[in-house]
């Protein structure tokens, strides 16, 4: 493909030769589609002789299927203990448990070291139902392209002086150079283990396995498709199978709506090699992306930007109580977002990425595929049904027919066609560079709102707005932003934008949206009055203790992997929260989160005949850091006044660049008087220890050294930090 990159007939096995010799077998007969697992050699033999379907028969049939197997029995009641002595029944924790399906895939990322992802499908987010309802919802996600959309002419000229701006910062950014190997196979690296394949079914363990000269042809073929010189050479049907993504409906939590259906939420799984292209351009490109965003969008190369956004909002309403904020939400603003506002953005800002930009999203729309047709609702085949009268699904006839009459038995039927939507506008679901599509084309209207409001505070983190100042300006911020998302082909989603102000008064005459009266949430995060803040608290406190008891639920014999869930997952949950909310309501939710976490440890390690003092010397160690031997289980209270401090610091050192509210803290703490001896924690950090004496070269000490004789069997071309382990 390197070689002759306009071959359609390379780009076909290349996309094709994946779904039918490395797909994932059926784990069970609800999840194959006929026939007996297969060896790889019989894959093989199968894929040469052309008989596609015998090399395809044992392939798992993924979520879109029926559930296999009856529901799991109620577990039988637990006698009650004797007097004198424990139970003969096994304890209801100790007993054998049946995995629910949220435990299988939940347990096979943890074996794949995704904890995070481990932790999601333990809480049982149920896939979408396969029926006409769902899709007509999911169709209602990925609206089709109108005449009525904005151009990029139409966008360039209602932006003149946003897009002058990015055009400066395009001048003044360094030229970035085409990927190296390097940055390949650093992006290959961090494609997560576990994850699921694109419609070819090419998984990342599959490049990872690649000898050297395997390794040198994916680099080769990751520099097609990011180079402007060999893209215009794509096939158009290439560039159309590795745009397209296969579709997952997720349910989200909460009861339906008013229409009887769940919201869901929309998972797309993209082509391993398209990822793979995104994600070390994005690498590339991510320094200037993140000096032409920020301040006012918070989403490329500033780490923990919530944070920072929130100790901002909470400085500017401590210097300006009767200010008010207003936040703006997008509706669906990652599918519906114009096209032409992207691309005219990355045009003269990031021009390396425009390459990338003309083969995914400039051939048509690419598509996302979902479940197949019902066979009663897919086009029937003509010889697909047998004829009136047959047995076992053919005609036996009373006598034997002769040689010379008897007919070949008709093909069997094609298999049903799978459903699939067009993706027309914004993004594409799976891209790794959709983020950033989406930011660009927002980012117009943070600058114009910017421009035209100098009096006020807008800040952005993806499709979230917020602008802080004085009320009376609130409502013609919000005239000026509905005017610009639409020349964007952005919409505005007015239920769920609101604004509130720490002090009580009236809403601004003419402001369309709610006006709260107690406190507003941002990034999950309360602000308000007490009260407020207290009651959403409580409900995170909750959501901490489905996610213990998630983890309880797990079988006996899996305790390595509660512990380990328990200590990585489950306590680091509540961290954002813990260090932005006010000291006394992060206080008391360490509280809860620490007692609920000891009760679990307990009920996972102990038994009902342990003593007090046993129980109270395993809370105690789990306690401590593990560097000291402990779990770290337990301790959120005691660094819970650390964490908030560390979190104002961490803003403090990069916020008075850009906002003057934050500027105003730190100039206040640095007057400050202090303790003597005390250490100043808006200090810089220290820098780099110096360096040791030079010693003059020594050929024969330097030969001796044992860093310069690799050791037998390690290879050289591992990590440094992996070689000094092994």
């Amino acid at each position: 493909m390197a070689a002759q990159p306009r071959s359609a007939t390379a780009w076909l096995w290349l996309l094709t030769v994946p779904w039918f010799l490395l797909h994932v077998p059926a784990r069970g007969p609800g999840r194959c589609g006929g026939g007996s697992r297969l060896s790889l050699s019989a894959r093989d033999d199968s894929l040469l002789n052309g008989n596609f379907a015998v090399a395809r028969a044992d392939r798992d049939r993924g979520l879109w299927r029926p559930p296999p197997g009856p529901p799991s029995p109620t577990p039988a009641p637990v006698a009650a203990p004797l007097a004198g002595g424990s139970s003969t029944a096994p304890s209801p924790r100790r007993a054998p448990r049946r995995l629910t399906p949220p435990q299988r895939p939940g347990l096979r990322k943890v074996a794949a070291g995704r904890l995070s992802a481990a932790m999601r499908a333990l809480q049982g987010t149920p896939v979408a139902p396969a029926s006409q309802a769902t899709w007509r919802a999911a169709g209602a996600f990925f609206p089709p392209a109108t005449p009525t959309l904005a151009p990029i002419v139409s966008v360039e000229a209602a932006f003149p002086a946003e897009m002058a701006r990015a055009a400066a910062c395009g001048a003044l950014a360094a030229a970035t150079p085409a990927l190296s190997a390097e940055a390949v196979t650093s992006a290959t690296r961090s494609l997560g283990r576990d994850t699921a394949p694109g419609p070819s079914g090419l998984r990342p363990e599959h490049l990872w396995a690649l000898p050297a000269s395997g390794r040198d042809a994916l680099v080769a073929v990751v520099r097609l498709l990011a180079a402007a010189d060999s893209t215009a050479e794509l096939p158009t049907p290439a560039a159309y199978a590795l745009a397209s993504a296969d579709l997952l409906l997720l349910v989200k939590p909460g009861g339906p709506g008013a229409d009887g259906q769940h919201e869901l939420r929309p998972i797309a799984m993209p082509e391993v090699l398209r990822k793979l292209v995104a994600t070390a351009l994005m690498r590339s490109v991510s320094a200037s992306a993140g000096a032409f965003l920020s301040p006012y969008q918070q989403v490329v190369g500033i780490p923990g930007p919530c944070e920072r956004l929130l100790k901002e909002v909470d400085a500017e309403l401590a210097a300006s109580p009767r200010a008010a904020m207003l936040q703006l939400y997008f509706k669906n603003a990652f599918n519906l977002v114009s096209r032409s506002a992207a691309p005219a953005v990355i045009d003269r800002d990031l021009p390396s990425l425009s390459p990338y930009l003309a083969w995914v999203y400039g051939r048509g729309a690419a598509a996302v595929y979902g479940w197949r047709a019902h066979p009663s609702r897919a086009s029937p085949h003509p010889l697909a049904h047998p004829p009136p009268g047959a047995r076992d699904g053919w005609r036996r006839p009373s006598a034997p027919t002769p040689p010379a009459a008897r007919r070949d038995p008709p093909p069997p039927a094609p298999p049903a066609a799978r459903l699939f939507l067009l993706i027309e506008r914004g993004a594409q679901q799976g891209d790794p560079l959709g983020p950033l599509l989406d930011a660009a084309a927002l980012h117009l209207v943070v600058l114009r709102l910017r421009r035209q409001f100098p009096g006020h505070t807008v800040r952005a983190y993806h499709d979230d707005l917020t602008i802080l100042g004085p009320p009376a300006g609130l409502a013609a911020a919000l005239t000026t932003a509905a005017a610009a998302t639409h020349e964007i082909d952005a919409v505005l989603a007015p239920a769920k934008c609101a604004a509130w102000s720490p002090t009580p008064q009236l809403a601004p005459a003419g402001l369309q949206v709610p006006w709260r009266t107690q406190g507003i949430v941002q990034f999950s995060v309360p602000l308000g009055s007490p009260a407020f803040v207290a009651d959403h608290g409580a409900a995170t406190a909750a959501g901490h203790d489905a996610v213990l008891a998630a983890i309880d639920a797990l079988p006996a014999e899996e305790l390595l992997t509660q512990l380990l869930l328990l200590r990585l997952c489950a306590g680091p949950r509540v961290n954002n929260a813990v260090r932005c909310l006010p000291p006394e309501a992060g206080a008391t939710l360490a509280a809860h989160v620490d007692a609920a976490s000891r009760r679990t440890f307990l009920d996972l390690l102990t038994t009902p005949v342990d003593t007090p003092a046993t129980r109270a010397a395993l809370t105690t160690r789990a306690a401590q850091p593990v560097a000291d031997g402990g779990l770290g289980v337990g301790y959120c209270s005691t660094v819970v006044a650390a964490a908030q401090l560390a979190s104002w610091c961490d803003s403090l050192h990069a916020g008075p660049t850009y906002s003057a509210a934050l500027a105003e803290v730190a100039t206040q703490l640095g007057a400050a008087p202090r303790r003597p001896g005390g250490a100043d924690p808006l200090a810089p950090p220290p820098g780099p220890p110096p360096a040791p004496p030079h010693r003059p070269h020594h050929p024969r000490r330097a030969a001796a050294t044992p860093a310069a004789r690799p050791r037998p069997g390690v290879s050289t071309h591992l990590p440094a930090r992996r070689r000094r382990r092994l």
